[in-house]
């Protein structure tokens, strides 16, 4: 019998808008888009976790094996356990959000 080999891709997109308060102060302000791509899911977002979480919905959905990645029906969906460790890695990073407003 063959393997199944599931896959998930993502299309980030960042945008930087500046914007001048009434002092004429540049204010920076990210924002970013994500698309599912098998499935046209798409969203918003102004934090990097936001995306991450988007990510996690979306590998989650595949359900619990991913035979390609090593998974088995009792062990996690790789893909989404490595979604899981950059959230938490990102966590701790120390980065502000994806969104600054001074």
């Amino acid at each position: 019998m063959g393997s199944q080999c599931d896959i998930a891709s993502f299309v980030l997109r960042f945008k930087q808008q500046v914007r001048h308060d009434a002092d004429g102060a540049p204010h920076v302000e990210w924002r970013g888009h994500i698309r599912h791509v098998q499935h046209d899911a798409e969203m918003c977002f102004t934090e990097l976790h936001e995306a991450i979480e988007f990510m996690q919905d979306v590998l989650v959905s595949f359900g619990p094996a991913l035979a390609c990645a090593g998974g088995t029906d009792d062990e996690p969906n790789a893909a989404a356990g490595a979604v899981s460790m950059l959230a938490q890695d990102s966590n701790k990073s120390g980065q502000p959000p994806l969104t600054h407003i001074k």
